[in-house]
């Protein structure tokens, strides 16, 4: 009897040795100590809320969040005329649902427009991208055409894009796009195609799919599509610079019953530069349009703008400007757009105050046809 004891009391010693000295469960996290005092296995999720992340929750392998993107804006336009609009204005008002799953290979975004007489659907993307050499994007949303455009609009140093990039690029379409960034992000490529004819009540009759394509070298490496290198981690001059275009057949909306309008073709070619430093963004950016239509009428029409931002205080105050040229085509008079402006980061882009000033002039003639001033606050989580 006194053996049995002896082997009971050696076998649970034993037992409770290795019990002690046992690892933790795994909670799929990854390797690490545990962060709790009581020797508690580690949750499966987290989540909380930050200006720089929004809401958010996460697990292992799931992210998801909830974002906002909020301006307002007062301003004056001025013309010979006078006074043409004094007021307040809410262009965006987007809040956003995103996830992401597989450490960020494959992403979801839905994002509406508040904003405006009527709600809208701005976005609704799947993008999938197991390397970086290769990722298809698909749903609803911009395609991928001038850096200026394919830049979310939070990340913009300038009020907008300016007109040059306005009249030149596609609207939002339904389609899919193979894009990569092989070599290090030293080369971009992006081919995509569209049902086109943009998702606005009024955009023209679609005839063919709308075709979008770029490809762009970034000799130093990745170049980040921002207006604002301060808030991206730039330490060392990079640029870059790409080729792009897209074209399209499309019938314009009957205004009169009795008329049938001739379809066109229209063909869009473009090319930018960008360079930044930790302090410094350019962007220079060139389109050329050809449109004809089957009974042989042809336009034409061509833009150039160039951008400049430099952070007079670090991570505070920025000096902007930016210059273009446009001549619109079908015997319209060609313009200048000279914008300037001052940025002020409370918080990166995610609370900031602008101050911008743009007049547009009829080149040959004296003085601007128009001014605008404008006062923009921006919040974005």
């Amino acid at each position: 009897m006194m053996r049995v004891r002896l082997v009971l009391s050696l076998a649970l010693s034993l037992l409770f040795a290795r019990t002690a000295n046992a690892s933790p469960p795994s909670t799929g996290a990854g390797p690490g100590p545990d962060p709790s005092p009581e020797g508690q296995p580690e949750r499966n999720f987290a989540g909380g809320f930050s200006l720089e992340r929004g809401a958010w929750l996460a697990t292992p392998h799931l992210e998801f969040g909830i974002g906002l993107l909020a301006q307002l804006r007062y301003g004056a336009t001025l013309s010979s005329s006078g006074v043409d609009s004094l007021g307040f204005s809410l262009p965006f008002l987007r809040p956003n649902l995103h996830a992401s799953l597989f450490d960020g290979k494959l992403r979801f975004l839905i994002q509406p427009e508040l904003s405006g007489p009527s709600v809208r659907l701005l976005d609704a993307q799947v993008v999938y991208q197991p390397v970086a050499a290769f990722g298809l994007d698909l749903g609803q949303y911009r395609p991928h055409v001038s850096r200026a455009w394919n830049t979310p609009i939070p990340l913009l140093s300038m009020p907008g894009r300016g007109l040059v990039d306005d009249t030149f690029h596609s609207d939002r379409a339904l389609g899919a796009t193979v894009f990569g960034r092989p070599f290090g992000g030293k080369l971009e490529y992006d081919l995509g195609v569209f049902n086109g004819g943009g998702y606005n009540i009024g955009q023209p009759v679609q005839l063919e799919p709308l075709v979008a394509w770029r490809l762009g070298v970034n000799p130093l490496g990745p170049v980040p599509y921002t207006q604002t290198p301060a808030f991206a981690e730039v330490e060392r001059p990079v640029f870059g610079f790409a080729v792009h275009g897209w074209t399209d057949r499309f019938r314009a909306e009957q205004v009169d019953p009795a008329s049938k309008p001739e379809p066109q073709q229209r063909i869009v070619a473009g090319g930018d530069f960008v360079l930044m430093t930790s302090r410094t963004h350019t962007l220079v950016e060139g389109f050329a349009r050809w449109a004809v239509d089957d009974s042989g009428l042809f336009d034409a029409g061509w833009g150039s703008q160039v951008q400049f931002g430099v952070m007079l205080l670090p991570r505070t105050l920025e000096l902007q400007a930016r210059a273009g040229v446009l001549d619109p085509g079908t015997h319209r008079a060609t313009q200048g757009v000279w914008e300037g402006g001052l940025s002020w980061y409370l918080w990166g882009n995610h609370l900031r105050a602008q101050l911008h000033y743009a007049c547009t002039q009829n080149l040959g003639e004296l003085g601007c046809t128009n001014h605008r001033a404008e006062l923009q606050t921006q919040l974005w989580f």
